[in-house]
């Protein structure tokens, strides 16, 4: 079961506080980027592994938070995301959106807040003419300083040839003649080699965010850097609808829908606030927020620092006369893909969801009033329900406020009317909107439940301090329309698995498989000996592949691995 985290961190400093540097590893520092495919179309996914080149030696022991920004020609951030690497490297993944515009675009690589130098190709989305990158341009075809260029992985057992569908045995020897081996595990692509250019240090882009070239080879000096490995948001707390601040030391709760994490903090001068996530949680969530200043709750937006715009710029295309191989290979694709969905391998496909707003009425232990509105006859307002059967709970109008009350138990024969609106959550989404409750259908309710008892609203400081009350619908759609304009922050994103075809398991053989990519591993692990193995099944896509590796050694070098082969038409017996 998903646990609920509550966290209390308004008695603390802020982790990192307004005008405080976040640590980091080196003004002077770079990254490789290596990826699955080196040309996509909108929609595609970018599998990807990343591995940290800071410019002196500075071991890279557990885990640490990258962030990435996707960059156009015009310097826009078209999207961003937040992955973890362990000891410096790892792989993950990039959807990119669709629609996306044809044309290059860079990925920035931020590690606590600073730039990292990247030499990797920049991401190239395929439209419906070839292009080229325009020599005169910023960043296009430059190498970075003392990289090695030896293609010095061994790739062994692989045949000049295969027919589709047929199983590829390949060792690899990654030892080299001192006795170097590689410090991590290598990343390792088998691709169409339509889509892919040889991966070499001369075809390599230098993004230089910091105007500095990087020499990819460490020295063996250097001591424990301190790395982030948090998210950490930071931003205003306005009142709501203007850009005027809170007072310092307003009081301030959200909670993470999805996720179900909460956090209690102080806003400080001018209404800045920096807090960092002390729980993992991932994709795009929603903030409810809450604040209260003297006693009275303030109506207010949650304004998150948000950088749109980047100092780098991604090349720039010309278009050829040539139709794009890789565009049209997509678009049967996609249409060969849809024929197909409904095969009996995609319909045993299923996912389930747990119930957020059980979840949060099991934090609370049980309710103290429930009423089940099937029981009663339908009153015409939600308004009526709760003046004729729901105990403890009214309705306040005056003439310019409309709340709700709830009679809060201290003790057992000691209640006391709460000073605002309960937190109201309606099939596992919080608000506090009245309006919206009292308006809502009486026949789309199930229930209401009230959590009333200060010993189980305590725990939940400036939520619960009014009271909760639980409103379970037959209606899906209420807690979308609730949670649709609260803000949103950006968490990890998971490192999906890469989707490979065995063979070896009994399917359905009509099915076609036309892939560009037939094995993608960001980290294949390494033996003592400096050896590895892997295997994976060609397709039905014909024509010209080959298989690339990439790797560094313990003392900076970047080596490389390459061997093609074909994949024929095999003729029926």
């Amino acid at each position: 079961m998903k646990t609920i985290r509550y966290l209390f961190i308004a008695f603390f400093p802020p982790l990192f506080s307004q005008g405080q540097e976040l640590p980091i590893i080196e003004k002077a520092s770079g990254a490789t980027v290596f990826f699955n495919q080196d040309l996509y179309v909108p929609g595609d996914t970018a599998f990807f592994k990343v591995l940290l080149l800071p410019s002196l030696q500075l071991p890279l022991d557990g885990e640490q938070l990258l962030h990435i920004d996707l960059i156009n020609k015009s310097g826009i951030i078209i999207f961003k995301q937040n992955i973890k690497v362990k000891e410096g490297g790892g792989g993950n993944q990039l959807i990119l959106p669709n629609p996306l515009a044809p044309g290059a675009y860079i990925f920035n690589l931020s590690v606590n807040g600073v730039s990292h130098s990247i030499w990797s190709k920049p991401i190239m989305v395929a439209g419906e003419k070839r292009f080229t990158i325009n020599s005169d341009t910023g960043g296009a075809n430059q190498s970075p300083q003392n990289v090695s260029q030896q293609n010095s992985i061994e790739i062994l057992g692989v045949s000049a040839s295969y027919f589709g569908r047929q199983k590829v045995d390949v060792k690899i020897d990654t030892h080299r003649p001192n006795d170097e081996f590689l410090k991590s595990n290598v990343g390792v692509r088998v691709t169409n080699l339509k889509v892919a250019s040889l991966f070499s240090p001369q075809n390599l882009v230098a993004g230089k965010p910091n105007g500095v070239n990087v020499s990819k080879k460490r020295n063996s000096r250097g001591s424990k850097v301190d790395l982030n490995t948090k998210l950490v948001w930071q931003g205003k707390v306005l009142y709501k609808g203007t850009n005027t601040p809170v007072p310092d030391s307003t009081h301030v709760a959200i909670f993470l829908q999805k996720s179900m994490m909460g956090y209690d903090f102080y806003a400080l001068k001018e209404g800045r606030f920096s807090i960092s996530s002390l729980f993992d949680f991932y994709e795009t969530d929603k903030l409810f927020v809450l604040a209260e200043y003297k006693g009275k709750e303030l109506p207010i937006d949650l304004a998150i620092d948000q950088q749109e715009v980047s100092s780098l710029h991604a090349p720039v295309l010309s278009l050829t006369e040539n139709r794009e191989w890789y565009s049209e290979f997509s678009m049967h694709k996609g249409e060969v893909d849809r024929a197909f969905y409904f095969s009996k391998e995609n319909l045993d496909k299923g996912t389930t969801e747990s119930n957020s707003g059980d979840l949060l009425e099991d934090e609370f232990q049980k309710p103290d009033i429930t009423v089940r509105i099937s029981e009663y006859l339908i009153f015409p307002t939600i308004e009526e329900i709760i003046r004729e059967i729901i105990p403890s709970l009214s309705v306040k109008r005056n003439e310019d406020d409309l709340r709700l009350k709830m009679n809060l138990l201290i003790s057992l024969d000691n209640p006391v009317a709460s000073k605002e609106t309960p937190l109201l959550i309606i099939d596992g989404v919080m608000t506090k909107d009245v309006n919206f409750f009292l308006g809502m259908k009486p026949a789309d309710v199930i229930s209401i439940k009230l959590i009333r008892k200060m010993n189980k609203l305590l725990p939940w400081g400036l939520l619960g301090k009014d009271g909760v009350v639980f409103v379970t619908t037959k209606n899906p759609l209420v807690a979308k329309e609730i949670v649709a304009y609260y803000p949103e922050v950006k968490g990890l994103t998971k490192a999906l698995p890469f989707y490979t075809k065995n063979y070896s398991i009994p399917g359905n053989p009509l099915i076609p498989d036309f892939r560009t990519t037939l094995y993608w591993n960001a980290e294949l692990p390494i033996d003592e000996t400096g050896k590895a193995t892997f295997s994976f099944y060609t397709a039905d896509s014909l024509g010209e592949f080959i298989i690339q590796l990439e790797g560094e050694t313990v003392d900076g070098q970047s080596q490389f691995g390459t061997k093609p082969f074909s994949v024929l038409f095999k003729p029926k017996d």
